[in-house]
């Protein structure tokens, strides 16, 4: 039992550390190009969020890699995208603080 609990606790390691991977493969350097307009920056957003959610966890997945257990891939893209309307108005709100200065 002790070889199955320290298994168990080593691949619960692996999923972190792929998590902390992604953003140096992301594409969403793509928001620095965006940005001005919100429209296309949201849509860049679902874009390759909904690749990242729907395609690269889904081959992890089938690799053994990932198992996603307490949250489905839709409600980590919606995190996703959660995340990137609190970065677009946070940064909006930066600059106007800046520009009144």
């Amino acid at each position: 039992m002790v070889g199955a609990e320290r298994k168990n606790r080593t691949m619960g390691t692996h999923n972190e550390h792929f998590f902390c991977i992604w953003p140096f493969f992301n594409l969403n350097n793509l928001d620095f190009y965006t940005y001005c307009n919100f429209k296309l920056y949201m849509v860049t957003n679902m874009i390759v969020d909904a690749i990242f959610n729907f395609g690269v966890l889904k081959l992890t997945e089938r690799f053994g890699i990932n198992k996603l257990i307490n949250m489905p891939n839709w409600g980590i893209y919606l995190i996703m995208l959660g995340l990137a309307l609190i970065i677009y108005f946070y940064q909006r709100w930066q600059e106007g603080i800046f520009k009144q200065e």
